[in-house]
C-alpha cells in the first residue's frame, strides 16, 4: 500500500517565532518579491547564508578594517613625498600597498562586505 503524501514528508520538524508587526509585514514584502511561500525563504535566506559574526567579533574586525585605513593614509603620505622630487624606494612602497590591499580584502570578507 502506497504511502499518503504526509507521511512521506522528510521535513517534519517545527520551528517558530514571533515578530513585531512591522517584521511581518517586511517579511511577508520580501517573501512576494523572491516568488516564494515563507517556509522557502526563510529556507533559502536563513540555512544557506553565511552565520553572521558576533558582536564582539565584528567590532574587532571594524577596528582592524580603520587601523588598516589609517596605515593606507600613511602609505599616501609616502606616495606624495615621492612625486614631489623626494627619493623613495619604489619597490618596497609596491610592495607595501599589494601587501595591505590584501590584508584590507580578507578583513572586508572577514566581515562579510560585498567586494
Amino acid at each position: 500500500m502506497k504511502k499518503k503524501r504526509s507521511e512521506r514528508r522528510q521535513r517534519n520538524e517545527l520551528v517558530q517565532f514571533r515578530l513585531t508587526a512591522e517584521e511581518k509585514q517586511n517579511f511577508l514584502a520580501r517573501c512576494e518579491q523572491a516568488g516564494l511561500s515563507g517556509a522557502d525563504y526563510f529556507r533559502k535566506t536563513a540555512l544557506k547564508s553565511k552565520p553572521l559574526k558576533s558582536g564582539a567579533e565584528t567590532a574587532l574586525l571594524i577596528k582592524l578594517l580603520a587601523s588598516w585605513g589609517k596605515i593606507g593614509g600613511n602609505i599616501n603620505q609616502i606616495a606624495k613625498h615621492y612625486n614631489s622630487g623626494h627619493p623613495t624606494d619604489i619597490a618596497l612602497g609596491q610592495s607595501l600597498l599589494k601587501e595591505i590591499e590584501a590584508m584590507r580584502t580578507d578583513l572586508r570578507q572577514a566581515l562579510g562586505y560585498d567586494l
